[in-house]
C-alpha cells in the first residue's frame, strides 16, 4: 500500500500489521519461497509461531556494547510443517541492504534467548517485498535466493502470477487486493464472501474484514464502496474505529480533485469552444490545481454567460494569481 500522500502515510503502520499477520499463511507466497529456496511444496508451512521480541548479550557484544541489545523485533518465526526447520520472514516496502545482517541478528539472538533449544533446527530465510517503488535490486531477485552468508529467498508480491493467489485461502485472497492492479470490485467482494464463510471466529473476522478495507484505500474508485459494505456490518464498527477520520479526510480529498478535474474541463472547453485570446490560452494550459481552485466560481460564471473577455481579465490579470501558472 506505500503511497507518498502523507495521508497513506499515516495508516501505514496499521497496514503493516494488517499486511504481517496475513503473509505466512499465504499459499502464493509460500511456493515462491519454497522455489526459490529449493525445498518441497509444503516445507515451509507454518505450524508454531515464535517469540519474535528478544533482547541480546551476543548481538550487544558484538557491536562492542557492554549491556544487552533490547528491543530486537523480527516480523516473523515460525516452527514449520517438518517440525526440522524454523522459517524467518522478515517485510521491506523499500531496498535495505542490511537485510542478510539483520537475518543472522535475529538468529542469534533467538538461538540465545530459548537457550539454544533450537539450534539443530535448519533456518529459512525469506524476505517478502511490499512497496509500490519497484527497486532494481529485488526486480532481479524476485522468486530466487540472494546469496551469502545468509542466503535468502527474495518474494516481491507485486510479481507474484495473479492466478497463483487463486487458493481459495482467505490470506491469498485479502493479499491479492492490496496488489496495485487489483481495480475490479469483484475481487473484493469474493474476499468478503470467502471469508464470512470460512471464518467463525468474531474477532478474527474483524481483523480480517479491516485487512479488506486497508486493500481499498488506494483504489479511488473502489473505497467508497467496500468501507460502505462493510459498515453495514454495525458490529465491526468499533473495530475500525480508528480508520473513520482517515476515511473522512479522504473521502473531501477525493471530493476536491473530483471537483478540480471538472472545473479544468469546463475552462478547457471554453477556450476551445470560444475564441479565447492567448493569455487566457496560456493560464488554462499551465494553471495549478490552486489557481483553478481560487478561480472556481469566476470559472462557472463564464460557462454560463460564455464570458471569455471577463474571465480573462479575471484570470490573467488578477494579482493575487500564482505567478508558478504563468511562468514560462
Amino acid at each position: 500500500m506505500s503511497q507518498s500522500n502523507p495521508r497513506f502515510e499515516r495508516m501505514q503502520p496499521q497496514w503493516d500489521a494488517l499486511f504481517k499477520s496475513l503473509v505466512p499463511w499465504s499459499s502464493a507466497i509460500r511456493r515462491t519461497a519454497e522455489t526459490a529456496l529449493e525445498l518441497e511444496k509444503g516445507d515451509l508451512i507454518v505450524e508454531q509461531p515464535l517469540q519474535t521480541d528478544i533482547s541480546s548479550t551476543v548481538v550487544a557484544s558484538a557491536l562492542g556494547w557492554s549491556s544487552p541489545y533490547k528491543d530486537l523485533r523480527a516480523d516473523g518465526l515460525f516452527i514449520v510443517r517438518n517440525g526440522k526447520s524454523i522459517l524467518s520472514i522478515e517485510y521491506q516496502s523499500t531496498h535495505n541492504p542490511g537485510m542478510r545482517l539483520r537475518f543472522a541478528m535475529y538468529m542469534e539472538a533467538f538461538l540465545e534467548a530459548t537457550e539454544k533449544k533450537h539450534v539443530d533446527k535448519n533456518w529459512h530465510h525469506v524476505l517478502v517485498y511490499s512497496g509500490s517503488k519497484k527497486k532494481r535490486h529485488y526486480q532481479n531477485l524476485h522468486g530466487r535466493r540472494d546469496l551469502g552468508y545468509i542466503d535468502y529467498a527474495v518474494v516481491d508480491i507485486e510479481r507474484i502470477e495473479r492466478e497463483q493467489f487463486a487458493t481459495g485461502l482467505v490470506a491469498d485472497a485479502i493479499l491479492r487486493l492490496s496488489l496495485r492492479d487489483a481495480k475490479d470490485f469483484k475481487l473484493f467482494k469474493d474476499a468478503l464472501d470467502l471469508l464470512e464463510r470460512d471464518v467463525s471466529d468474531a474477532d478474527a473476522k474483524a481483523k480480517l474484514k479491516k485487512a479488506v478495507l486497508a486493500a481499498s484505500m488506494n483504489k479511488a474508485d473502489l473505497w467508497p464502496t467496500v468501507w460502505g459494505i462493510i459498515m453495514m456490518d454495525e458490529t465491526f464498527l468499533r473495530e475500525v474505529e480508528s480508520f473513520i477520520p482517515f476515511f473522512d479526510e479522504l473521502r473531501a480529498h477525493h471530493e476536491r480533485e473530483l471537483r478540480l478535474i471538472q472545473l479544468r474541463q469546463l475552462l478547457e472547453a471554453l477556450v476551445t469552444v470560444g475564441n479565447a485570446p492567448l493569455a487566457l490560452r496560456s493560464f488554462v494550459a499551465k494553471a495549478s490545481a490552486d489557481d483553478i481552485e481560487t478561480h472556481a466560481e469566476s470559472i462557472r460564471e463564464a460557462a454560463l454567460g460564455n464570458t471569455l473577455v471577463d474571465l480573462t481579465s479575471i484570470l490573467v490579470n488578477d494579482g493575487q494569481t500564482n505567478a508558478k501558472s504563468l511562468a514560462p
